[in-house]
């Protein structure tokens, strides 16, 4: 309290200035039509300015919350996509809902940890073996194919990244059924090969590549990368095939790891002997 009173003794010149530019703005507005209203339309603009700037701010820090909300959303809806069902029809043609099951769930997790300028890059994500997920589960981002879980512990897991030379994706032309297998060859973080394609195959840059049936760890059609230049010699019987990844492995925040319902059945069936 001293010291308020110390200010205003030390300040009351200037604040009798103010109290009377304060007086005589507010009598030359309540008694001037043309000055209230450029005083309204500037108060108007400052508020409006304000409530701007304050709702910016809110919005800021509510990011978190809507990108978790909103990668939740998508995993639902990944759920539905058609690549997401197993069929049971015996007929092609037969497309009703009865004859459909889920095959594929989508966990949403947030990227916590993340490299991509070692000889084999992982990923750390923040859900583990409480949220369902396992070791050889699938993991996509919004824009295509991210890699494979390695290792869990209760509330996080570690991805092995696409950007490995020990991780082979199988994937298929999109226009075509011919298909091959994507490797990174420690190069460029956004470039890998797409190998085994014959050289009977009609393949030209821009072709997009996917996921195909014959993986077990996503569904098909899900997007890995766009050609960027084809090569051959003539004694070749397969193609030189460089690809751009579809996703930009330096921005990544909210991946979907892929639960395969259908997959232990599958790869029971696929370890019997002949």
């Amino acid at each position: 309290m001293r010291n308020l009173i110390v200010f205003i003794l030390r300040n009351h010149f200037f604040l009798l200035f103010l109290i009377f530019e304060i007086i005589a703005i507010h009598l030359i507005v309540k008694y001037n039509e043309p000055q209230r209203s450029q005083f309204e339309i500037f108060s108007h603009t400052f508020f409006s300015h304000i409530h701007s700037v304050h709702n910016s701010v809110t919005q800021y820090f509510n990011l978190k919350q809507i990108n978790e909300d909103l990668a939740l959303e998508n995993a639902e809806l990944r759920k539905k996509l058609p690549s997401s069902y197993f069929s049971k029809s015996i007929e092609p043609q037969t497309v009703k809902d009865s004859l459909h099951s889920q095959q594929y769930l989508f966990i949403p997790a947030q990227v916590i940890n993340n490299t991509i300028s070692k000889p084999h890059n992982f990923i750390i994500i923040n859900k583990g073996r409480r949220h369902g997920i396992q070791k050889n589960m699938g993991v996509i981002g919004p824009k295509g194919i991210i890699g494979v879980v390695v290792t869990t512990s209760q509330n996080f897991s570690k991805v092995l990244s696409l950007l490995s030379p020990n991780l082979n994706i199988s994937a298929q032309l999109q226009h075509s059924n011919f298909y091959g297998s994507v490797h990174w060859d420690g190069g460029y973080y956004r470039q890998a090969m797409f190998t085994e394609i014959p050289a009977h195959a009609y393949v030209s840059v821009g072709d997009t590549v996917v996921s195909n049936t014959y993986s077990n760890m996503y569904p098909s059609g899900i997007p890995i990368g766009v050609v960027s230049s084809v090569s051959k010699t003539k004694y070749d019987n397969f193609y030189d095939i460089k690809i751009i990844l579809s996703t930009d492995f330096k921005n990544i925040e909210h991946v979907y790891v892929v639960q395969d319902l259908f997959k232990s059945e599958r790869e029971l069936l696929e370890s019997r002997q002949q």
